[in-house]
């Protein structure tokens, strides 16, 4: 997760943002840098509102699907525009690849801007948790590092259009491994995690929503979750 977040273009994007703009189009070098804090607010403001519990309504697996969604249809749009009107000859194409631009920040932000850190503290085991995390930010800077450095090279030798197709099959394999692999997270307890995404999908428990909780039923045992007190509920039946 943390290598897709990375080569989806998301920091990249956002190191050469005014240049960015001024290839969709957008003229003037103040006009440019007053687009960038534009970009930089509309991150601000999605990344907040989900980290700060819509992430949690929606459910991690439905945010990052719908955040890579929107960066690879936005990246095969400005694949076209930069092949084909990068010289600014059609004025709607231009005003839609700016557009793009902010479609791009919504989906970055609710998407594996913020997940992919979420997913990182919960799904180790409590034992390996710590090293775990510090090796996944590590690689998490180091593709930050290198993404920042080879994207002006990228722009150069893939006459920028090529950038765009490249992080948008990455946004499209991130789709399609992610959404096989990642875990499923919700209603489970953070000191049960690994026993409870075992058990969710699988022959030995599936899940059942009562009383505004979920609950996984295996053979003569029902473990509920109570969303509301956090407690783990067991009865075990003859």
């Amino acid at each position: 997760m943390q290598t897709v977040a990375q080569w989806s273009g998301g920091n990249g994007i956002t190191y050469y943002i005014p240049q960015i703009f001024e290839y969709a189009g957008v003229t003037g070098g103040n006009t440019s840098l007053i687009t960038s804090g534009a970009y930089g607010v509309v991150k601000l403001v999605f990344t907040m509102a989900f980290t700060w519990g819509l992430v949690d309504v929606f459910g991690r697996r439905r945010c990052f699907t719908l955040g890579l969604f929107l960066q690879c249809i936005t990246h095969i749009y400005m694949a076209i525009y930069m092949a084909i009107w990068r010289d600014g000859s059609d004025k709607s194409a231009s005003d839609a690849a700016i557009a793009s631009v902010f479609v791009y920040a919504v989906g970055w932000s609710i998407g594996l801007c913020t997940v992919q850190y979420l997913y990182g503290t919960e799904i180790y085991p409590t034992r390996i948790r710590s090293v775990c995390y510090a090796c996944n930010m590590a690689l998490h800077w180091f593709f930050q590092f290198a993404v920042v450095r080879v994207t002006p090279n990228m722009f150069v030798s893939l006459n920028v259009w090529g950038a765009y197709v490249f992080w948008a099959l990455i946004c499209f394999l991130g789709l399609v491994v992610l959404w096989l692999w990642a875990p499923r997270p919700k209603g489970c307890l953070w000191s049960t995690w690994p026993t409870c995404s075992t058990d969710l999908g699988t022959s030995r428990g599936t899940p059942s929503t009562i009383r505004g909780g979920t609950s996984w039923h295996g053979p003569g045992k029902t473990k509920g979750v109570d969303m509301l007190s956090g407690r783990l509920q067991s009865n075990v039946s003859s």
